[in-house]
């Protein structure tokens, strides 16, 4: 296979948005890559601190990189963008604020053609705040079916703890079968935890499913500020997902379904425990509008709990998460200030 042939080329989309500060490292590291037959789709999504001429700067100077401008829309419209766009055998994604090793797609798409699999996904260097680097390099291999890929992205994992043979959520650290997105695209609707739902539809549709333990991806943790990961639209973003995580789990067979409708129902908990951090945190800052809009947030996630909790399949559910789950529904005013009241105690304020 020649490394600049056609039929090995990858598409990669890179959503851009307010990124100057990184993008011309993230840009740079992906035109670097060993593998050289690249597409490089920049897609900046109505940005407004100058990415937008940088993006335009960068691709005058390599002609694999293709610039889509549009108005905002949220990432998903511009992922979105960069598939309608898209002309490689394979497809992946990139974060504007991120960078990967020189080696990445040579090595995923080696593994890919070796397995003969539909998507290879790889594990990542997660940089911390703090300077701190986590990362799983084992070089282990597993190769999953499609339902198996399914029930790990759900929550059936083998270590949690370690994040030992994890698939994970993310969309940029794997490499898909063009051919296999085809009809597959992000919903606005579920914005902030958007990879999710896009990977269920793809693992459905997947034979083969090869995960490769050595990281290539630097993923930069906190580049996403508290206040933006915690706005109304995103919570809401994040528990729409949580539904469709439970359609999926519920098709499960039945000795994955335990760690999958639980899995659904703690997402749902963790986005009802931040508006109700928010709604604390706004309402002692004396920001009316942000408790308003929060609430309604509590109350929507609430509704949509209450929904599911009526479903023959939550029976499935742990025992812990099914007291919480009825607190949150029938109790939400007793359950919002335990929960104060237990973060502050975890917190030692």
């Amino acid at each position: 296979m020649e490394n600049n042939s056609t039929a090995a080329r990858i598409s990669v989309i890179i959503s851009v948005y307010n990124a100057k500060r990184y993008l011309k490292e993230c840009v740079q590291s992906v035109q670097n890559q060993t593998h050289t037959a690249l597409e490089i789709i920049l897609v900046d999504d109505g940005s407004k601190d100058g990415s937008s001429a940088l993006c335009d700067a960068i691709a005058e100077q390599d002609e694999r990189i293709v610039v889509i401008h549009k108005k905002n829309g949220g990432v998903s419209t511009a992922r979105n963008a960069g598939l309608k766009a898209a002309t490689g055998a394979y497809i992946t994604f990139v974060d504007c604020d991120d960078r990967i090793d020189p080696d990445m797609y040579e090595t995923l798409l080696a593994l890919l053609l070796e397995k003969n699999a539909d998507v290879v996904v790889s594990t990542f260097y997660e940089e911390r705040a703090d300077g701190s680097i986590l990362k799983t390099d084992t070089g282990d291999i597993a190769v999953l079916n499609g339902t198996e890929a399914t029930a790990a992205i759900l929550g059936n994992m083998k270590d949690r703890t370690t994040h030992r043979m994890m698939i994970w959520f993310f969309v940029w650290n794997k490499l898909y079968k063009a051919s296999l997105l085809k009809g597959i695209r992000f919903d606005s609707a579920t914005d902030s935890a958007e990879d999710v739902p896009f990977n269920l539809k793809v693992f459905e549709k997947a034979q083969q499913i090869v995960l490769l333990e050595k990281p290539f991806y630097f993923w930069r943790k906190s580049y996403v500020s508290l206040s933006n990961r915690h706005a109304p639209d995103a919570l809401c973003g994040g528990a729409n997902t949580s539904e469709i995580m439970y359609s999926y789990a519920k098709k499960l067979p039945k000795k994955y379904k335990r760690a999958a409708v639980t899995s659904a129902f703690r997402n749902l908990y963790w986005y009802y425990s931040f508006c109700i951090a928010e709604i604390y945190r706004a309402g002692k800052d004396g920001r009316e509008s942000d408790v308003d809009a929060h609430r309604v947030v509590r109350r929507y996630i609430r509704e949509m709990m209450s929904v599911m909790r009526q479903d023959s399949d939550s029976k499935y559910m742990t025992a812990g998460y099914k007291i919480a789950v009825f607190f949150m529904i029938h109790q939400p005013r007793l359950f919002s200030a335990l929960w104060l009241i237990y973060r502050g105690l975890k917190s030692g304020k």
